[in-house]
């Protein structure tokens, strides 16, 4: 009997965590991102991040997936954003670095030694799935890169 109850519990659980609503007030959420808190990231280190749904496309994600480097320096920091592609498959949006270019590589995505925080934003101005689900709360996620670059 208790096992039969607890079960119907974990069921129902589940359940909730996998309805969604317009308002984002359950459902719509960012299951995964295996670079968070990590140090040493590689300048042109591909980011994948994984939505409880499709998500649609054509949406603004540099400024609904902000990714920042909020390292502060002796000069302070210029908040300047990764500079790369958002790119959508179903579930996933991966972010993936522009390579550098010139000789010294300070136009690469990603700077030397930054610390980022990626701000997902909740809400109307949040990432929103192919049928239509918000965001119900914000998340910051944070990383390090380091100064080399990945083969």
């Amino acid at each position: 009997m208790l096992k039969s109850a607890l079960a119907a519990l974990a069921v129902a659980a589940l359940l909730g965590a996998c309805s969604s609503s317009k308002d984002g007030s359950a459902g719509f959420q960012m299951v995964q991102f295996l670079e968070s808190g990590k140090d040493n990231l590689p300048r042109n280190r591909v980011l994948t991040f994984t939505f409880s749904a499709a998500v649609r496309e054509g949406q603004d994600f540099a400024e609904r997936l902000k990714i920042q480097n909020v390292q502060v320096t002796s000069t302070g920091s210029n908040f300047a954003r990764a500079i790369g592609d958002y790119l959508v498959s179903g579930e996933r949006v991966v972010f993936v670095p522009r390579l550098p270019q010139v000789t010294d590589r300070s136009d690469a995505g990603f700077r030397e030694f930054g610390s980022y925080v990626v701000f997902l934003k909740a809400g109307s101005d949040s990432i929103v799935s192919q049928s239509g689900d918000v965001m119900g709360s914000q998340l910051e996620l944070n990383f390090e890169t380091n100064d080399t670059f990945e083969d």
